[in-house]
C-alpha cells in the first residue's frame, strides 16, 4: 500500500521539490491532470491519499499561488521516496511531468521555462531542456544573475554536444552567452577559450554562408573578447 502512495505522492510533488527550488509549485489543478493522465485515479481518492499523507506527517497544506497544494513537510522526506525509485521510472516521471507543464496555464513565464529545463533534462528526451535551458539563460542575465546564467548555458552546450548539435546557430549563441557571463564572473581565461573556439567556427566561410544571423553573432562574440583582452591589459597594468 505504501508503494502506491508514495508512486502517486512522488508524482504529486516532483514538479515542486524535484523542480528548480523558487516559486515552483503544484497546485491541485496540475495534480488532477497529472493523475488523471497517468494513472487514472479519481480526484477525490487522490485528495484523501493526500490527507492521509497530511495526518501522517508527510505532507503540509500550503498556499502555493492561485491555488492551494501540497508540499513536503521536510526535504528528507522527498529525497527519501526519491532515492527509492528505479532511474527509468525517475526519467519517465520527469518526462510526464514536464508535458504537464508544457499544458498548465498557471505559471509565471520564467518560473515556467526553469521548470521544463530541470525537468526535461532529467528525463527520456533531455534534449528537449536545450530551448528551455537557453530562454532561463537569458532571464537569468536580466536579473545579472551571471553564476545561474553559465550554470544553464552549461547544460544546454553539454546537451546539445551530446546531440551533435554543435554546428547550430542556437550553439554558438550559447557559447557567446556563457563567454560574456564568464566574463562578469572574472574568469577571463575560460571565456576566451570559449570565445575563441566559437569565432574560430564562426570564421569559417561555409558557417557564414548558412545563415546570415550567424554574422551578427560573430560580431557579439568579437566584441565580447576584445572586452575581455582589454580587462585583462587592466589587470596586468
Amino acid at each position: 500500500k505504501f508503494a502506491v502512495n508514495s508512486d502517486v505522492f512522488t508524482n504529486e510533488f516532483t514538479v515542486s521539490e524535484c523542480g528548480p527550488p523558487a516559486k515552483t509549485s503544484s497546485s491541485k489543478t496540475l495534480n488532477n491532470h497529472i493523475e488523471g493522465e497517468l494513472h487514472k485515479i479519481h480526484p477525490d481518492q487522490l485528495l484523501s491519499l493526500l490527507e492521509e499523507l497530511e495526518k501522517r506527517g508527510f505532507v503540509i497544506i500550503a498556499n502555493l499561488g492561485i491555488h492551494e497544494g501540497y508540499l513536503f513537510k521536510h526535504p528528507l522526506i522527498q529525497e527519501t521516496i526519491y532515492s527509492t525509485l528505479l532511474k527509468r521510472d525517475l526519467r519517465n516521471l520527469h518526462l510526464r511531468v514536464a508535458k504537464t507543464i508544457e499544458t498548465d496555464l498557471y505559471w509565471l513565464p520564467g518560473d515556467r521555462s526553469e521548470a521544463l529545463a530541470f525537468h526535461y533534462a532529467e528525463s527520456t528526451t533531455p534534449h528537449n531542456a536545450i530551448p528551455y535551458l537557453i530562454n532561463s539563460a537569458k532571464q537569468a542575465t536580466q536579473r545579472f544573475a551571471n553564476e545561474t546564467v553559465v550554470q544553464h548555458y552549461r547544460k544546454a552546450m553539454k546537451l546539445m554536444a551530446d546531440q551533435e548539435y554543435t554546428a547550430a546557430k542556437e550553439y554558438y549563441q550559447v557559447q557567446i552567452g556563457i563567454g560574456m557571463a564568464l566574463k562578469f564572473t572574472g574568469e577571463l581565461e575560460e571565456a576566451s577559450q570559449i570565445l575563441e573556439d566559437a569565432i574560430e567556427k564562426l570564421s569559417h566561410p561555409s558557417q557564414l554562408s548558412i545563415d546570415e544571423d550567424l554574422k551578427f553573432i560573430l560580431l557579439d562574440g568579437l566584441r565580447e573578447l576584445a572586452d575581455i583582452r582589454t580587462r585583462e591589459a587592466d589587470l596586468d597594468t
